[in-house]
C-alpha cells in the first residue's frame, strides 16, 4: 500500500523524504519485544514466557534476539524505540482499537478517515494503495486510487477502448480508466518481502510513492506465546527480516526514510494460565531509518509492580502515541504544530517533544 506525491496540487511541497508505516495487528507485546530488563518485577510476573538472551540497549531496556536487524540499527544510531506508549484507548477490543489506531481519534468510528491520509492531504499528497479496499489509515486525502496485485490476464487495448466508451458519459467513472491503463500491475501478491521490494522500487521513481504501508497479523498471543522462540518471536523475526529487505532495496534513499510501527494496544503485564498474554494497554513503537534520531529508548517508565499497572494488570501509558506520530509526519510532510491539531489529530496538541526524529 503506497501513497503518491500529488501532481494535482500546484502548491504541493514535494519532498524527498520517504515513510513506511507498519501495522502490527493483534496487539504487539512491548514487554517481549523491548523488555525492561532493569525492572525487577518482569521476571516475577513472566516465567514461562520470559525472553532470554535479550540484547542490551541502554542498561534498562533490551531487545528481543529475534530483532537482530533492528538491534544492529539501534547501535548504529539508525533505530530507536518508544515504550509505555499507546493511543488513549483502554477498552481492549480489537475492532475498536484498530479503528482508533488508523483514524487517530480518541473514540472509535467517529470518522472514516485516517491520520496518515489527513497528513498527506495537508502536505499535498494523493494516495495509491496496493490493497482492496484502501485501508482506513490512508483515507482522507482528496485524491486517491488503488490497484491490487493480480494473476488475471491483462485486458487488451480493445477491451480498454470498449470500457472507455462505456464509461465516457458517466460523471463518476469517466477519467478513471486512463491511470489504470498506465499502471504496471505486479503479477500476484507474492510474499511480504517481494511486496516490500516492489514498494521500494516504486519509491525510487521521481514521481513515485513517498509513503508505503505494510500489515502484519498474528500478534494476538493469548496462548503459547513463547519467549525467545515460539509464535511471538517468529512474528518479530519475520518483521525484522522484511525491514532489512526494505533497507537493502531502498539503498541510499534509506538515509532519507523513516519506518514506524503502529499497533492497537499492548498485552497484559503478567502471563496468563495458558502461557500467553491477554489484551492490555501500552506497548512499544519501533522507528528505523536515516531520519530517526536513534540509539535511544524514549520512555517515562511506569513500573511493573501491581500498584503501578493500569487496573492492576496492564502497562500504563505514559507517552501518547500521537506525540510520536506527530513528530514523524511533521518531519516527512513538513507540517506544523497547527497542521497536526487542525488536520491530523483533530484538536490534539502535542504534549511532549520527544526528539526521536532528525530535522
Amino acid at each position: 500500500m503506497m501513497a503518491n506525491p500529488s501532481m494535482a496540487f500546484p502548491k504541493a511541497k514535494i519532498t524527498d523524504k520517504r515513510l513506511l508505516i507498519v501495522l502490527l495487528r493483534g496487539g504487539m507485546d512491548g514487554l517481549a519485544s523491548i523488555p525492561p530488563i532493569g525492572d525487577k518485577y518482569l521476571s516475577k510476573i513472566r516465567k514461562d514466557i520470559l525472553v532470554k538472551g535479550v540484547r542490551n540497549l541502554d542498561g534498562f531496556f533490551g531487545i528481543n534476539p529475534a530483532l537482530r536487524f533492528l538491534g544492529s540499527e539501534y547501535h548504529k544510531g539508525r533505530a530507536g524505540f518508544v515504550h509505555a506508549t499507546s493511543f488513549p484507548y483502554t477498552g481492549r477490543s480489537h475492532f475498536d482499537g484498530q479503528n482508533i489506531m488508523e483514524t487517530g481519534n480518541e473514540q472509535p468510528y467517529a470518522t472514516n478517515t485516517g491520520w496518515i491520509g489527513r497528513a498527506m492531504n495537508a502536505g499535498g499528497y494523493s494516495s495509491l494503495s496496493v490493497s482492496l479496499p484502501i485501508p482506513i489509515i490512508l483515507r482522507g486525502n482528496e485524491i486517491n486510487s488503488n490497484f491490487f496485485p493480480s494473476k488475471f490476464q491483462k485486458l487488451s487495448s480493445q477491451d480498454y477502448s470498449d470500457i472507455s466508451q462505456l464509461w465516457h458519459n458517466d460523471g463518476q467513472l469517466n477519467g478513471l480508466l486512463e491511470p489504470i491503463m498506465e499502471r504496471d500491475i505486479p503479477p500476484g501478491r507474492g510474499d511480504t518481502r517481494e511486496l516490500v521490494s516492489f514498494a521500494a522500487s516504486e519509491m525510487h521513481k521521481t514521481n513515485g510513492p513517498r509513503v508505503g504501508l505494510l500489515e502484519f497479523e498474528g500478534f494476538d498471543t493469548h496462548a503459547l506465546q513463547g519467549n525467545e522462540d515460539g509464535h511471538h518471536a517468529a512474528n518479530l523475526s519475520e518483521l525484522d527480516g522484511v525491514l532489512q529487505s526494505f533497507k537493502n532495496s531502498m539503498g541510499a534513499l534509506y538515509d532519507n526514510t523513516v519506518v514506524v510501527t503502529v499497533t492497537e494496544f499492548g498485552r497484559t503485564a503478567a502471563e496468563n494460565g495458558t502461557s500467553g498474554t491477554d489484551h492490555g494497554y501500552a506497548s512499544a513503537i519501533f522507528l528505523a531509518g536515516g531520519l530517526v534520531n536513534g540509539k535511544q529508548v524514549i520512555s517515562d517508565w511506569p513500573g511493573l509492580s501491581e500498584r503501578d499497572l493500569y487496573e492492576g494488570r496492564d502497562v500504563r501509558m505514559t507517552i501518547d502515541a500521537r506525540d510520536v506520530y506527530a513528530e514523524v509526519v511533521k518531519t516527512v510532510f513538513d507540517l506544523t504544530d497547527e497542521d497536526i491539531t487542525r488536520y491530523v489529530f483533530h484538536g490534539y496538541q502535542q504534549k511532549n517533544p520527544l526528539g526521536i526524529m532528525r530535522g
